[in-house]
């Protein structure tokens, strides 16, 4: 009597989520489940297949656009060259191949992207000494070799 209670549940169940199933895709085929719903699955998706890869390709994308719209610092510059003696021994630690400029721009900040780009305000580089320059750039560093970006861009979606 047990093991046919349980053959009639398990049946019941089976028989449930066909219908279910089914319901569903005739929504989705009739247009009654709506775009945010179908977007949503789709954005899920996306975050569960998104790759460091695709963060390095964004990234590169989003560096190549920053340093069109920004005034970057010719490697002559004062800024330039202080930068590359704080922190040119540094460039290739770790198996990263640093791509680092200096933005000549009145904001304070410094950023590192997946595709190993960094960044530093001139801005930022006025107010701090050299070592608290080099304490910035190993944080952003640290922000390349945690793949945070690649976490950072899931998160968006």
């Amino acid at each position: 009597m047990n093991r046919s209670i349980k053959l009639t549940c398990l049946t019941f169940s089976f028989a449930f989520f066909c219908f279910y199933s089914s319901a569903q895709l005739s929504g989705l085929a009739k247009g009654r489940i709506n775009g945010k719903t179908i977007g949503a699955v789709q954005n899920g998706a996306k975050a569960l297949t998104f790759s460091n890869a695709d963060a390095v390709k964004l990234s590169k994308e989003g560096v190549v656009w920053m340093d069109a719209h920004n005034p970057v610092a010719a490697a002559t510059d004062p800024y330039a060259i202080r930068l590359e003696k704080i922190f040119g021994k540094h460039k290739n630690e770790d198996g990263l191949a640093l791509n680092y400029k200096v933005y000549l721009v009145k904001d304070i900040n410094a950023f590192a992207c997946a595709d190993d780009s960094l960044r530093v305000f001139s801005s930022l580089m006025d107010i701090l000494t050299d070592d608290e320059i080099l304490a910035v750039v190993g944080h952003e560093i640290g922000h390349v070799r945690n793949e945070d970006t690649n976490q950072s861009f899931v998160t968006l979606k």
